[in-house]
């Protein structure tokens, strides 16, 4: 197991060059002069430790870390939108159209007919079935590595969806700014200041969900050491074994039995909570969670600080992979996560913003993060962890890189999914 020492100060002051950060001590703003580590002893020292026994008397330590350093890793000058739900405004007679099961012509549209009528949310509203087909027959269909204008064309050719050159279906606002493959080439104006690039491996800890018995863990763990990321490794929760859900239970990870063809699907969801829970312990400002068969890019810390001045500073969660994303792009590598409200009625848990490959948290508010998506998994039954993340996404500033960005800061490896063949495995016998 690789682990991090999590060195409470580290990152603190250790910035090349003066800059000023603010220190909140006994309910006032105190200046301190951000200086070489050489000179921090003579010119910071005093005002640190005054406000950190005051923090400590408080309780505070992890918020006082949290206000000094956290707010580096944004753009102050970048706009917070609104995150509310939004839906295409489509015209009557596409209203109409849209609303009634279009005729079956391929496998995958029959496929997704079924799953449709037969779904949870069946004897809910219909479903817009000009948005279902645009997911199915486009997003889904390429993987993610194709534009939402795409998808719709190929919709439109197959009599399912408006002529986008009339009416277009933009699951992703904005798509000039974000929705281009080429800004996954991080280019020379793309990069966050060395100093910045510098200092945001000692702000962040780093974790690996992996089931230990799978044997995937070794070529990630070989790239990450190539790159000197060092990692702890958080266990995978199996549901196929027998006693695995009463010990993910007690832990409070799950609170239902999955049903058969679930078990992996309950599994993801179980292990993403026990890694947010280890991830709250850490004392640095961020921690990014990653499956266990993502290869990140060599410059990859230098092109997540160069996202991370870019996000508007109410960021609480950012996926650095997302497939399907829905909301608005809000910078050239950013996207708004936003609720889809498209379809049926009193059922949120649509199919947008798949993978939870690589997630970055706020330490001070994942918590409540967590909290939420757990009452959005359990309570609202949105059992893909990645799609109730994105339904509950007016609650959650949540944002997210769109996948058709290529190559990005993370590749996904093909190992197949351990998820579905989870799924296909046989209950266990308790």
């Amino acid at each position: 197991m690789h682990l991090d020492p999590d060195v409470e100060t580290e990152g603190l002051l250790s910035a090349p060059g003066a800059r000023t950060a603010t220190v909140q001590s006994r309910g006032s703003s105190v200046p301190c002069l951000r200086l070489a580590p050489a000179l921090v002893g003579f010119v910071c020292v005093g005002v640190l430790a005054s406000a950190w026994r005051h923090a400590a008397r408080s309780g505070a330590q992890r918020t006082l870390l949290g206000e000094v350093t956290s707010t580096r890793w944004c753009n102050h000058s970048a706009p917070v939108l609104s995150s509310a739900s939004r839906s295409f405004h489509l015209s009557d007679a596409w209203q109409t159209r849209c609303a009634v099961s279009p005729e079956v012509k391929t496998e995958t549209s029959a496929s997704s007919l079924r799953e449709l009528e037969t779904g949870p949310a069946s004897g809910a509203k219909q479903p817009d079935w000009c948005w279902e087909f645009m997911k199915h027959e486009g997003c889904y269909a390429s993987h993610g590595f194709s534009t939402w204008l795409q998808n719709q064309q190929k919709v439109f050719d197959l009599g399912w969806a408006p002529d986008p050159s009339e009416e277009r279906m933009d699951a992703l606002q904005q798509p000039f700014l974000c929705e281009v493959a080429a800004h996954g080439r991080f280019s020379t104006l793309d990069r966050a200041p060395r100093a910045v690039s510098a200092e945001l491996p000692g702000a962040m800890s780093i974790y690996v969900v992996s089931l230990a018995e799978s044997g995937r863990l070794e070529m990630t763990r070989a790239r990450l050491e190539a790159l000197r990321i060092r990692f702890r490794r958080v266990d995978g929760v199996d549901l196929t074994r027998p006693g695995a859900f009463a010990a993910a239970k007690a832990e409070d990870l799950v609170s239902l039995p999955p049903d058969v063809g679930q078990q992996g699907t309950f599994g993801c969801a179980a292990a993403h909570f026990r890694a947010m829970k280890e991830a709250e312990k850490s004392r640095k400002p961020l921690a990014l969670v990653m499956e266990d068969d993502i290869y990140p890019h060599e410059d990859f810390f230098g092109h997540l600080a160069a996202v991370l001045q870019e996000a508007p500073c109410d960021w609480e969660v950012i996926s650095l992979k997302s497939r399907c994303p829905y909301g608005r792009c809000v910078s050239k590598h950013l996207s708004r996560v936003l609720p889809d409200g498209n379809g049926r009625a009193n059922k949120r848990c649509s199919g947008v913003n798949f993978g939870f490959f690589a997630m970055l948290y706020r330490v001070e508010t994942l918590p409540k993060v967590r909290q939420a998506l757990y009452r959005a998994v359990w309570e609202q039954e949105c059992y893909d962890v990645d799609v109730a993340l994105a339904s509950i996404s007016d609650q959650i500033a949540y944002y997210a890189i769109p996948s058709i960005q290529e190559p990005g800061l993370i590749h996904e490896m093909d190992f197949g999914s351990i998820r579905e063949a989870k799924n296909r495995a046989p209950p266990p016998r308790e």
